[in-house]
C-alpha cells in the first residue's frame, strides 16, 4: 500500500518508471520481457491514478491485472474468452458486497471503467502478450526403423493347378518303364565262383556250355539311353506366375518411402489445423453478427429518412394547394 502512496506523490513520468523498476525488477527476467511487464505496469497505476481511485482500490486493481497476466503466460495455448471470463468474476467479486464470498471495493461505474480499460489495452492485444511472454512448443518426432522390409518377406510358392491329380509331372523315362517291367530273379542269378567250380568238375562238357542254368524267363533287353522329358503344358504357366512374382516383389521395394522431415510435416500441420479451426469459425460467427446487426440498424435509418421524405412532400404538396386556392380567391 505505501507504494501505491509513493507511485501517487511521483510527478514525472519517467521518474514513476524507474520507481517501478527499482521495486519490481528482480533481473532475472529477459531485458526485452522486463521492459514490456514495467510498462504495462506503469499504465495500469497510471490510469488508477488518472480515475481517482484510492490507494486501497488501486492496489486492489493492480493485484487483479497482474493476476490475469500470469494467468496468461502460464499457458502456450490460446484461450481468450476463458481469461477474460475469470478476470470478469474477479472484478465482479470485488464490486458486490457478500461476506465472506467477496467484498465491495469498487462501484459499479468504476467496475464498468476498469472493464472498459482492460478490453482496450490488455485483452486488444492480447495475442502480443502470449506470444512474448509465454513459452515456445517443439514437437520432437521418433521414427522406429526396425519394422520389417517388405522386399524381403518370404512369399510362398503359388501350388499349381492339376498337381494334386499328378498332371504337371514328368514323363517316366525309358530306364524307369524296363526296371519296373522286368524284375530280377535272387535264384536265378549264381556268384562266378559257383560256375568256375563246375567248370573244372565237368572235364567233358563242352566248351559253349553256359555256366548258368537256363531259365524260362525272357532276355533283358539292353537299356537304352535315357530321352529328354517333355516339360507339361502347366509347367509353363508355373514359371510365368514366379516370374511375375518377382516383378512385383521388384516393383514394391521401388515405391519411395516418406523422409521424416515430411512426415513431421503433415503432423504439425495437423496439429496446427486441428488447434485453429475452432477458434476461426468463432471468429466468423462473431464477424458475421455483427455485421448482421450493423445492416439492421442501417436498414433501420435508411427507411425513418425516407419517411421524413415523404412527410416533407405531403406537407410541401398541401402548402401549394393552399397557396393556388388564396391566388384563386
Amino acid at each position: 500500500m505505501q507504494q501505491v502512496y509513493d507511485f501517487y506523490s511521483i510527478g514525472p513520468a519517467d521518474e514513476a518508471l524507474r520507481y517501478l523498476v527499482s521495486i519490481l525488477n528482480n533481473g532475472k527476467e529477459d531485458p526485452q520481457r522486463t521492459l514490456i511487464l514495467m510498462d504495462f505496469y506503469f499504465y495500469t497505476l497510471r490510469f488508477a491514478k488518472s480515475t481517482n481511485l484510492s490507494p486501497e482500490q488501486a492496489s486492489v486493481f493492480f493485484s487483479i491485472m497482474k493476476t490475469t497476466h500470469e494467468r496468461t503466460a502460464a499457458s502456450p495455448f490460446l484461450h481468450l474468452e476463458k481469461d477474460y471470463e475469470v478476470f470478469k468474476d474477479t472484478l465482479l467479486r470485488h464490486s458486490v458486497h457478500r461476506p465472506p464470498f467477496s467484498q465491495k471495493i469498487f462501484s459499479l461505474a468504476e467496475a464498468k471503467a476498469i472493464d472498459e480499460y482492460a478490453v482496450n489495452t490488455y485483452f486488444r492485444h492480447y495475442l502480443m502478450y502470449k506470444y512474448a511472454f509465454t513459452k515456445k512448443l517443439r514437437l520432437n518426432l521418433s521414427i522406429d526403423n526396425d519394422t520389417p522390409d517388405v522386399a524381403h518377406i518370404a512369399i510362398p510358392p503359388v501350388p499349381v493347378l492339376g498337381a494334386d491329380k499328378g498332371e504337371g509331372a514328368a514323363t517316366p523315362t525309358t530306364e524307369d518303364v524296363v526296371e519296373k517291367e522286368t524284375p530280377v530273379d535272387e535264384a536265378s542269378v549264381q556268384p562266378p565262383e559257383q560256375t568256375i567250380e563246375k567248370a573244372e568238375g565237368s572235364q567233358d562238357a563242352p566248351v559253349r556250355e553256359s555256366a548258368v542254368p537256363p531259365t524260362n524267363e525272357a532276355p533283358q533287353p539292353e537299356k537304352e539311353e535315357p530321352q529328354p522329358t517333355i516339360p507339361h503344358a502347366d509347367s509353363g504357366e508355373h514359371v510365368q506366375k514366379e516370374t511375375q512374382q518377382a516383378t512385383a516383389e521388384d516393383s514394391i521395394s521401388e515405391v519411395p518411402r516418406p523422409t521424416i522431415q515430411e512426415i513431421a510435416a503433415k503432423e504439425l500441420a495437423a496439429f496446427v489445423t486441428q488447434t485453429l479451426q475452432s477458434k476461426m469459425d468463432e471468429l466468423r460467427k462473431s464477424l458475421m453478427t455483427k455485421l448482421q446487426v450493423q445492416e439492421d440498424q442501417m436498414a433501420g435509418k435508411l427507411k425513418r429518412l425516407e419517411e421524413k421524405d415523404g412527410g416533407g412532400d405531403e406537407k410541401l404538396a398541401s402548402a401549394k394547394g393552399k397557396d393556388a386556392k388564396g391566388k384563386k380567391k
